[in-house]
């Protein structure tokens, strides 16, 4: 129990350290803020550094969580997602370490047992974080897609008036959701400093994860690049994108009707026989 206790401390300790460490060197002076500094990462960074190559195995790759960081429009960098995933660990671990000393006042804990589930909880949170991460991109591709179509046809309706591409694409940025009028701005702002646009819908393209969206801008830069009218172009995209639309919530009402049927089949019609069949047999018993 003594040394149980000894390794809790000093495991605590460490942490404490660590994290006390980190946010003292992540207060930078004014002259670094401003000047730009070559490795473009900051003390805290380099003192993690060690931990890359295991979050990078624990979790995903670092060019997985760029891209997945740039279809969310973060402009954090992959460092500061593993300090934030080391940060996940730890929260984990001392979780662990909490459950750990609840079960020591039922029955004795070893320290192999207490190091294990130390282990266990620091990789837990490191998962658990950047599969979160995941879900926040599959999540916001799901509303990006549900926009698309939308914006297609506003889109449409904007060029037959004869505005041209940014301007349509301003247009729509303020009708449809925040989260598709995050990517257009993003592309605006490049259209903006010089890009054209046809290179800044091919980046918005690569940037985000939502199939139809990536299909709406091809058809749009080929429209473009070949001098097929915009405007029908656009909506035979539209319409395609609202009946594909259309199956793929017959296909998910189709599964839903499939789920329902678990419970009615395992939980109320069981029931249902027991409170059928429970007098007679009791009434045969007796």
């Amino acid at each position: 129990m003594t040394s149980w206790a000894i390794l809790t401390g000093l495991a605590l300790g460490i942490g404490i350290w660590m994290i006390a460490a980190a946010f003292v060197a992540s207060r930078e002076r004014l002259l670094n803020r401003v000047v730009t500094r070559p490795t473009g990462t900051s003390e805290s960074h380099r003192s993690l550094r060690w931990l890359n190559p295991l979050l990078e195995k624990l979790g995903s790759t670092a060019e997985s969580v760029s891209d997945r960081l740039e279809a969310l429009h973060i402009t954090s960098s992959v460092e500061n997602f593993r300090l934030q995933q080391f940060f996940a660990g730890i929260g984990g671990a001392g979780a662990m370490a909490a459950l750990a000393a609840f079960m020591s006042f039922a029955r004795p804990v070893s320290v192999l047992q207490w190091m294990l589930m130390i282990a266990i909880g620091f990789v837990s949170g490191t998962l658990i974080y950047d599969r979160f991460l995941t879900w926040r991109v599959g999540n916001i591709s799901r509303k990006i897609s549900a926009q698309v179509a939308d914006a297609a046809e506003l889109l449409a309706l904007s060029v037959s008036a004869g505005e041209s591409i940014p301007a349509a694409l301003q247009r729509v940025r303020h009708v449809v959701g925040p989260e598709l009028g995050a990517h257009l701005g993003g592309a605006l702002a490049e259209i903006e400093n010089g890009s054209s646009v046809s290179r800044a819908l091919i980046g918005l393209r690569d940037k985000t994860k939502s199939p139809q969206l990536s299909r709406l801008l091809e058809t749009l830069v080929s429209a473009m690049e070949r001098g097929a009218p915009l405007s029908t172009t656009l909506r035979e995209q539209a319409r395609d994108l609202r009946d594909e639309a259309r199956r793929q919530l017959m296909e998910s009402g189709g599964k839903r009707e499939i789920a329902m049927l678990f419970p009615v089949v395992f939980l109320i019609l069981p029931v249902t026989v027991v409170f059928a069949l429970y007098p007679g047999l009791v009434a045969l018993r007796f």
